[in-house]
């Protein structure tokens, strides 16, 4: 199992075809559906975290760079860069846990390296294999996301000056 991450300028056609055929495996929109929204929503200095398996994509991760605004108690606003945690997925066929953590460890890795703050939504039934992982819920009092629809459950990774204990708000940009 090779892991790679690459920017979205450094994914080659056959990589990002890769990608959308894994993604349609379980979204199953169709391959014009899942292009359109690779093409909206990947920007230049994305990150998309590979899991690679006889020189073919076997598990996905999508790691955009993203900014999130923090109300503190004392109502003073600033913002900072995240990277917002998308589309992990791994094919049928790899999908047991030590691929799983294998490929969680991964991202982490990749994103203590990028000294930023990770954000997620999931469903209710997700939550436990992240915390697997050290992901952290955050109250959903704490957060919101401006721009996304959010039925869902945030949690947040590597934290490490403990914004979301110290923040009265946090206001995710999911798109923007």
């Amino acid at each position: 199992m090779i892991f790679q991450s690459l920017l979205t300028t450094k994914l080659s056609k056959k990589r990002i075809n890769e990608i959308l055929i894994l993604k349609n495996s379980y979204w199953k929109y169709g391959m014009y559906s899942q292009k359109k929204w690779f093409n909206k929503n990947s920007k230049s200095k994305d990150y998309h975290n590979l899991m690679i398996s006889n020189n073919k994509v076997v598990g996905y991760t999508f790691l955009a760079n993203r900014k999130f605004e923090i109300i503190l108690k004392n109502k003073k606003i600033f913002k900072k860069q995240y990277l917002l945690f998308q589309t992990l997925i791994i094919s049928k066929k790899f999908r047991n846990y030590l691929n799983l953590s294998k490929f969680m460890k991964f991202n982490n890795y990749k994103i203590k390296k990028q000294k930023k703050l990770s954000f997620l939504l999931c469903k209710k039934d997700k939550i436990k294999m992240y915390k697997l992982f050290n992901w952290r819920n955050i109250n959903k009092g704490i957060f919101t996301v401006s721009d996304h629809k959010n039925h869902l459950y945030g949690l947040i990774y590597n934290d490490t000056s403990k914004l979301s204990l110290k923040c009265k708000k946090m206001v995710f940009h999911y798109y923007t």
